[in-house]
Parts: structure tokens; C-alpha cells; sequence
């Protein structure tokens, strides 16, 4: 879906506290503006972005997981 592998976003530590599955949202936004670039300019959020590029889907499944 995002072509972004999850173990560069993988939060272990908020994983094992919470126990279920964590995404290190930094560590993802960062990810999205090496593909993307500075979104932000276009007036888009990180939501917005993924919304746009992914799909409504994307952005609700990406929510659920930070």
C-alpha cells in the first residue's frame, strides 16, 4: 500500500506498552516526505497526503495505528 517498509515506522516500545501494534508516526512522516516532499506546502496534512496518494482506506488504517 504505502511501498514504506513497516520496520523503519515500527514503534516497539509504545507496541509492547499498549500491546498491539504501534507506528512511530515521526518516523513515518519522515518516510512520507522523502517520497513526497514538503506536502505541507501544498497545504496538504499528513492525513490529507495519505487520503490523496492512498486512499480514504489508507488514512483511516494508518489513524488506528498511532
Amino acid at each position: 500500500m504505502f511501498r514504506i517498509s513497516i520496520a523503519d515506522c515500527y514503534d516497539s516500545v509504545l507496541s509492547w506498552v499498549s500491546g498491539r501494534f504501534m507506528v512511530d508516526i515521526v518516523a513515518f512522516d519522515e518516510r512520507l516526505h522523502l517520497r513526497h516532499g514538503d506536502y505541507e506546502d501544498a497545504g496538504l496534512s499528513m492525513e490529507g497526503l495519505i487520503a490523496k496518494e492512498y486512499g480514504p482506506d489508507a488514512a483511516e488504517l494508518i489513524k488506528q495505528l498511532i
